[in-house]
């Protein structure tokens, strides 16, 4: 996968990526995209309705495709913060036991400048999906202990990484490390590979 300008927003439901994802697009100036986008969340609930099947891959990959080839061509300016990306696509289906790997290879897709893993504690997460019904069933249904293990060691795999914590930091508090995350890979002067240390208990950046 070539690289793009794309810095993906990654994590399970309700850690706070959509939020944090707006606000860094917004401090920064840039766009915002999410896939699926806001408009196709209609359709999406039909996909939805069995999450992990074939159809539902071509859904979602559609959508990642879509988005690599619009920054590929310039469409969303020099940088696109997107909430989920390929990352989502290959753990969510690849901890359903539905890899990606052979259908993948047929693609170009842009892999993402950065990826950020938001992440909270389990029982901050499952607090905030209280209020998201739509989501809850979901989850009861089939994100068990090991599925979500699954899913963060794969989007853990992306590099450069740059992973925050919004258990005890509020998003207004980690726009500005993930700002300086994303200036750091912008840089030419940035080692390929280096591992950066940043003096923020709530972040955690890794280029390898």
């Amino acid at each position: 996968m070539a690289v793009s300008s794309i810095v993906a927003f990654e994590g399970l439901n309700c850690v706070g990526k959509s939020s944090l994802a707006r606000a860094v697009a917004g401090r920064l100036g840039v766009s915002y995209v999410k896939t699926p986008p806001e408009g196709a969340q209609n359709e999406r609930r039909l996909f939805d309705e069995r999450p992990f099947s074939d159809a539902a891959m071509l859904y979602y990959l559609s959508w990642v495709k879509r988005l690599s080839d619009e920054a590929a061509e310039g469409h969303h300016g020099r940088l696109v913060i997107c909430d989920r990306y390929v990352g989502s696509t290959l753990a969510y289906f690849g901890a359903a036991g539905n890899p990606l790997g052979e259908l993948l290879d047929r693609f170009v897709i842009q892999a993402p400048l950065l990826t950020v893993l938001v992440t909270t504690t389990e029982k901050v997460r499952r607090a905030r999906l209280m209020n998201r019904p739509e989501l809850r069933k979901i989850e009861e249904a089939t994100y068990n202990k090991a599925f979500r293990a699954h899913v963060l060691m794969t989007l853990r795999s992306f590099a450069p990484l740059a992973e925050v914590d919004t258990t005890k930091t509020c998003v207004e508090g980690l726009v500005g490390p993930v700002v300086d995350a994303i200036d750091r890979v912008l840089r030419p002067s940035t080692p390929e590979r280096a591992v950066i240390h940043q003096d923020c208990a709530c972040l955690r950046i890794r280029h390898t």
